[in-house]
């Protein structure tokens, strides 16, 4: 038997390429391109691949590729893909020899290096951590296959990590935790600050429609403008991708995407574009421009609702700046988290910028029972840790939702609301407050009836949806009635104490919630009347 020999694909391989796809992925893939020999021939040829096959006595047993165009042109980043190894070649280490084929031949012309390996068996995990590789982090069924499934995201720099890397990066708490993990597992000292800022105005609560901007899809006669507020801007880049503007409107066009704009009458004020693949059903978000932070906090908004309620996404990701705490807290705001952090990806001017991948979830999530590194799994915990919240949380992020003391406020914040709630079943006749008793928490009735009394008479009902104890989270005096379950009943309980812990951390959400409590007391008191 000779020896294992890694060389360029040829349009010969095509055939042999292709029987290793199906048999690694089956006859029910969903990504039919790879099963097509027109469009494998095609990457054969294409400058932005490098293709690669492993080949043992004139027989193809593995393949791998490299894709040139995920990032900017001068962000320099390769991404590794579409290794396959057929059995018989896994005894000779294939799939080690392809990749570290792959990382010595670009080792001069790229600077980030990143994989995302399936978590339905570890081996890719294995192959990419022995050839340097990274857990940089935790895609939670970010692809539809035969179900949703989850990836593990490798990142490595193939010739070392340059002193151009900017330093300081500035996040958010909630992406801290991720961030200072990386960092230490790629070698560099955790430099990240912590800022804990407010974000950009969504106005839109939902439901209410943006009066201060038009929102659209571009034309050929808004490129020119938009193009010249995306070259007049003063600050860097905050959100990267593999399209921009400067690729011109006929490419962008033609490249599956949307470009949104906001206008105020004939005036241009900035742009978003965004891909959609309905296959995944994943909407990635590849670039932001707007003359101020409000044009752009109404186009995330409007991006968020075309996903959920138009293109049925579930799964919408923005790869953003390390550096851009506001933009971070606009996206976890609507309800994104962080799902990677990648060091010294990006070139911005004179400098490389780390990027965070922030993405939103809007299928269930669960625990998958999936064969980890010990690496890996170490990098899912500190993303699942963010997700609490949204996994065990879900019963009572719908009933805050639904209750008007918490409208209008963002899903971000529903969720943190979510974490410090409980939810408590109260028996036909049971007593949830107490005349005279300290009022230090609040509720919302989810399902059942609540009888209001004084003394033995009666003075009002509260039915599903509606609050109840709000009054002692504004003057903290003792509870000034009896409320009894009117049949069997389920509540949301939140410790005052809890929640203005979180409006001190949050004041869009304070601010949010006084005005809701106002209004809520307001009603209540006309009732009474």
């Amino acid at each position: 038997m000779g020896a294992l020999q890694i060389r360029d694909t040829t349009e010969h391989d095509v055939e042999a390429v292709k029987a290793l796809f199906v048999d690694a992925y089956g006859p029910d893939y969903p990504f039919t391109d790879f099963y097509d020999t027109g469009w494998l021939k095609k990457a054969v040829f294409d400058d932005d691949t490098m293709f690669l096959v492993a080949e043992l006595d004139g027989k193809v047993l593995g393949t791998v590729s490299v894709m040139f165009a995920t990032g900017g042109l001068s962000d320099l980043i390769g991404e590794f893909g579409r290794l396959v190894v057929h059995h018989e070649a896994r005894g000779h280490h294939a799939g080690t020899e392809l990749l570290q084929t792959a990382l010595d031949r670009v080792s001069d012309s790229v600077r980030f290096a990143f994989a995302e390996a399936r978590t339905a068996h570890s081996g890719s995990q294995k192959i990419l951590e022995a050839s340097g590789f990274h857990a940089v982090g935790f895609e939670p069924l970010k692809y539809k296959l035969i179900e949703r499934e989850s990836v593990v995201l490798y990142a490595t720099h193939p010739a070392g990590l340059e002193d151009l890397r900017r330093n300081n990066p500035r996040v958010i708490p909630e992406i801290a935790p991720l961030a200072m993990h990386v960092l230490e597992q790629v070698g560099i000292t955790p430099d990240v600050i912590v800022s804990d800022a407010d974000g950009y105005p969504t106005p839109r609560p939902r439901g209410i429609t943006n009066k201060r901007f038009l929102i659209e899809d571009l034309s050929e006669r808004g490129w020119s403008p938009l193009l010249r507020i995306e070259r007049g801007r003063v600050e860097g880049r905050e959100v990267f991708g593999n399209l921009s503007l400067s690729h011109g409107f006929f490419k962008i066009r033609t490249q599956k995407t949307r470009y949104l704009v906001a206008r105020d009458g004939a005036a241009i004020l900035g742009g978003l574009g965004f891909s959609h693949d309905p296959i995944d059903q994943k909407v990635r978000i590849f670039e932001l421009i707007g003359f101020d932070n409000a044009v752009k906090g109404a186009l995330l908004d409007e991006v968020d609702r075309l996903a959920r309620e138009e293109l049925d996404a579930a799964y919408i990701e923005a790869d953003v700046s390390a550096y851009a705490p506001e933009l971070q807290r606009t996206l976890e705001r609507l309800g994104f988290m962080a799902t990677a952090y990648c060091p010294s990806m990006v070139f911005s001017e004179v400098e490389r910028l780390d990027v965070v991948r922030m993405a939103k979830l809007s299928a269930p999530y669960f625990r998958e029972e999936i064969p980890l590194t010990d690496a890996a799994g170490k990098t899912r915990d500190i993303v699942e840790f963010s997700m609490l919240d949204r996994r065990e949380g879900r019963d009572i992020f719908r009933a805050a939702g639904a209750t008007s003391i918490f409208s209008g406020i963002d899903e971000g914040d529903t969720y943190h609301l979510a974490r410090i709630g409980r939810m408590r079943d109260i028996a036909d006749g049971e007593r949830l407050i107490q005349k005279g008793e300290a009022g230090d928490r609040v509720f919302v009735l989810v399902s059942g009836e609540l009888r209001v009394s004084v003394g033995d008479r009666e003075v009002g009902r509260i039915a599903a949806g509606e609050t109840v104890g709000e009054m002692s989270l504004l003057d903290e005096n003792p509870r000034s009635a009896n409320v009894i379950a009117a049949g069997d009943c389920r509540v949301l309980e939140i410790l005052g104490t809890d929640l203005q812990e979180l409006m001190a951390r949050r004041p869009r959400l304070g601010m949010a919630l006084m005005r809701n409590l106002a209004v809520n007391l307001s009603a209540k008191l006309r009732g009474a009347d």
